[in-house]
């Protein structure tokens, strides 16, 4: 079996490699998924950043965070469907999984939205 590295081009490598830091960062720093299964189980684990006032007195900053991570995780997706094309089990549960993660995030930005009280117009 190929390693995946090996079936990507240059140009595939540098974007997952992207788009990969445009998850992890976020997720490191502030940890939106993290800190939401680690409340949800009751856990005493936090993220580097946890409880930001910064967050609560700017919430346009927590819906940057949240977009910038579905924006990634989405394009990791793409970049999965487009690399493994063929219908193997390595890539059918890799993208199961970023969709998890995905609609995981699209809730956590509704949910955000709900708790914030900011209205669009």
């Amino acid at each position: 079996m190929k390693n995946i590295a090996d079936k990507m081009t240059k140009q595939q490598q540098i974007w997952f490699a992207v788009f990969l830091a445009m998850f992890l960062v976020p997720e490191i720093l502030w940890g939106p998924i993290f800190n939401a299964i680690t409340s949800l189980f009751g856990w005493p684990l936090h993220s580097i950043y946890f409880n930001l006032i910064t967050f609560n007195d700017y919430p346009y900053l927590a819906f940057l965070v949240i977009i910038l991570e579905i924006v990634s995780i989405s394009s990791l997706w793409y970049l999965n469907l487009k690399i493994n094309y063929q219908n193997n089990l390595r890539g059918l549960f890799l993208s199961v999984l970023l969709a998890i993660i995905d609609i995981a995030l699209i809730f956590l930005l509704f949910l955000n939205f709900a708790m914030s009280g900011i209205s669009f117009p």
